[in-house]
């Protein structure tokens, strides 16, 4: 067409250039009858191409008015019959216009127009004009909305929005998750002590009981369990199923704690339970993590460990003291170990200490004193509950061991102790920053673990015995490797 129209507009302009030629020759020669002829001839022809083009030009425009209200209708159409649902609504959020997927699909009752978006449909309409739109369910389905806003000549603001279905997208995502593997470690608490003095037809019988129960535990999953030592399994299991024994909050403990052992003692479990890692190993660490939890608190109870924390159930009996005699002079060896490889030794309580805290202190800071190393018990002398006993050992024959935190803190160096007793939480301990500048830490305390402790130390002792005593047997430990005497202890005052 555009060609065409180039044509004819080319052939008139030159017709009235051969006009003008001639005219000018008729003027210079006015009697030239072939002259007159030729510019009548040229006259009438551009006239003619002129009015020719004229109406082209007419019947182009026609067309393309024609073509316009057909584009416009097919646009109208395709919309309509778009595959996706699709509305269009105002600036109040009303809508105007949807198409027959919306209609179908989304919202088939009648009257939808003149209602706004969210009294039909649960929806935070802020969140559709966002880049990502937002995610609706509806009716069992689930859609992705987003909307491009436009504005028309009447200075009305319109918005289409388009609805993405997305269900089978959310039920394979739904699938990975529920599939995703769980890591669980179970521990019989005390299986040595518990069995150490029954008969073999008892053991037997209690262990075939326990072997049912882990059957029945597992029967209803996908899973697999192995024993991995006489008082530890190993279990993995999908999401799906820890879903189903959350629900029944782990009544497998409470189903163990039947199990009697000489009709006196009922068998109990520690339960460490690692989800939502990364890879199979890192949900196994978290299950160790969830099960030194469990340990830490007094046992009989399981720990769910996720990247988020924790998560505990259980844990109505009496809580079961782990250590043993063996193992507190293990930790004893170490830290010993440890207080000869340093060149100075702090002990800290918490906050506020009271005779607990400082009288524990006191009795490590004697010990360690009694190994010929440097060492003091670091304590704010106005923010405390012991200054009675602060100014008694300050007045015999340790006037020294006392320290303030700010005067520790300038003496700390590569080769420094800090021993933090009667307390795990960093956030409750004497000097927070002492604690962040020593390098190396030891944690001794008699409180059930908690969710914030300090999990950087070096060694980490909790022992569960009877308040203010639970540093006695371990003090008495340390003092085998103290070359004079077991003269100077706290057991006085803790």
């Amino acid at each position: 067409m555009k060609g065409k129209k180039g044509t004819l507009f080319s052939i008139a302009l030159f017709l009235v250039i051969i006009c003008a030629i001639v005219s000018s020759l008729i003027i210079i020669n006015p009697e030239d009858f072939t002259s007159f002829i030729l510019l009548v001839i040229a006259g009438v022809s551009s006239i003619t191409i002129i009015i020719q083009l004229l109406f082209y030009l007419k019947n182009n425009h026609r067309y393309i008015l024609e073509m316009n209200k057909g584009i416009i209708k097919t646009q109208k159409e395709s919309l309509y019959y778009f595959p996706a649902p699709a509305i269009i609504m105002d600036e109040k959020n009303y809508i105007v216009w949807y198409n027959r997927f919306f209609e179908e699909r989304v919202f088939s009752h009648k009257e939808t127009y003149g209602k706004r978006l969210n009294e039909i449909i649960e929806i935070d309409v802020n969140k559709i004009y966002t880049k990502s739109g937002t995610v609706i369910k509806h009716d069992g389905r689930y859609y992705r909305v987003l909307a491009s806003h436009c504005d028309n000549n009447n200075h009305n603001s319109l918005s289409m929005v388009y609805f993405e279905d997305i269900s089978q997208f959310k039920a394979l995502e739904s699938e990975h998750y529920n599939s995703h593997p769980v890591v669980i470690i179970l521990m019989i608490d005390n299986y040595d002590e518990l069995l150490q003095d029954v008969k073999d037809s008892s053991k037997t019988q209690a262990l075939i009981r326990l072997e049912k129960l882990l059957e029945g535990f597992m029967e209803n999953t996908t899973g697999i369990i192995r024993r991995i030592a006489n008082d530890k399994y190993f279990i993995i299991i999908e999401e799906r199923h820890l879903k189903e024994i959350i629900l029944k909050r782990f009544d497998i403990l409470d189903k163990a704690r039947e199990i009697m052992i000489n009709d006196r003692f009922g068998l109990t479990l520690s339960i460490g339970v690692g989800r939502g890692g990364e890879t199979i190993s890192e949900s196994e660490a978290f299950a160790k993590q969830a099960l030194d939890m469990c340990l830490g608190r007094g046992g009989d109870q399981c720990a769910v460990k996720t990247t988020g924390g924790f998560e505990f159930f259980g844990g109505v009996s009496k809580g079961i003291e782990k250590q043993t005699k063996v193992k507190t002079r293990i930790i004893a060896t170490a830290l010993a170990e440890l207080v000869d490889a340093n060149d100075r030794i702090f002990v800290m309580g918490h906050k506020f200490g009271d005779l607990d805290s400082i009288g524990a202190a006191i009795g490590l800071c004697g010990a360690v004193r009694k190994m010929g190393k440097v060492s003091h018990v670091v304590v704010d002398p106005n923010k405390n509950l012991a200054k009675k006993l602060i100014k008694y050992i300050s007045n015999s024959d340790s006037p020294d061991m006392f320290i303030k935190p700010e005067e520790a803190l300038l003496q700390v160096n590569e080769k420094t102790l800090l021993i933090i007793v009667d307390t795990h939480n960093p956030d409750f301990v004497d000097s927070k920053e002492l604690y962040e500048k020593v390098p190396h830490i030891v944690v001794i305390d008699h409180h059930r673990k908690m969710v914030n402790f300090i999990s950087h130390a070096v060694i980490f002792h909790i022992c569960i015995r009877n308040g203010g005593r639970a540093y006695s047997v371990f003090w008495r430990k340390m003092q085998d490797f103290c070359p004079s005497g077991r003269g100077f202890a706290c057991r006085n005052y803790a």
